[in-house]
C-alpha cells in the first residue's frame, strides 16, 4: 500500500458523534485513488513518536467524484479524537490507496437485489 499526503477538502459533522472527511486528490494521483463500493482507506499519523494507522470505510459513491470517509468518535481514541477536534480543511494527512474486496460487480443492465447488515459507522464483511 502506498501512502500520499492528501489535503483535507472538508470536515463535516454528520451526527453528534460522527464526522465525514473529504480529501482533495491531485490529478496525478486520481488513478491510485479510484475505488469500488465496499473498499476502505488507511490513514496514518505519528502521535508522540508512535505511528498509528486506522482504516475507515469510504462513504462516498463511486459516481460522486469525491473521496470521503466517516469517522465515529471513540472515547480515548487518539486517531478519532484528532480527526474530531483538530483536523482542519487544508491540512495534509497520509492516506493509503483504497483496498478491500468486499464488493460485487455492478452492471446496470443486470439489476439484482442485495441485502446488507451493517452496524456502527462502517460496513464489515
Amino acid at each position: 500500500m502506498r501512502f500520499h499526503a492528501l489535503s483535507v477538502a472538508e470536515v463535516r459533522s454528520e451526527t453528534s458523534d460522527t464526522v465525514s472527511v473529504a480529501f482533495e486528490v491531485p490529478d496525478q494521483l486520481r488513478n491510485q485513488y479510484r475505488f469500488v463500493q465496499g473498499q476502505h482507506l488507511t490513514l496514518r499519523r505519528t502521535f508522540s513518536g508512535t505511528e498509528i494507522r486506522r482504516s475507515y470505510s469510504i462513504c462516498s459513491s463511486v459516481d460522486e467524484g469525491e473521496l470521503r470517509i466517516a469517522v465515529k468518535a471513540i472515547p480515548q481514541g487518539k486517531f478519532s479524537e484528532f480527526v474530531h477536534k483538530r483536523l482542519a480543511v487544508g491540512e495534509k494527512i497520509e492516506v493509503g490507496s483504497p483496498i478491500g474486496h468486499f464488493n460485487v460487480p455492478l452492471d446496470p443492465s443486470r439489476l439484482k437485489r442485495y441485502a446488507a447488515f451493517a452496524a456502527g459507522s462502517g460496513i464489515t464483511p
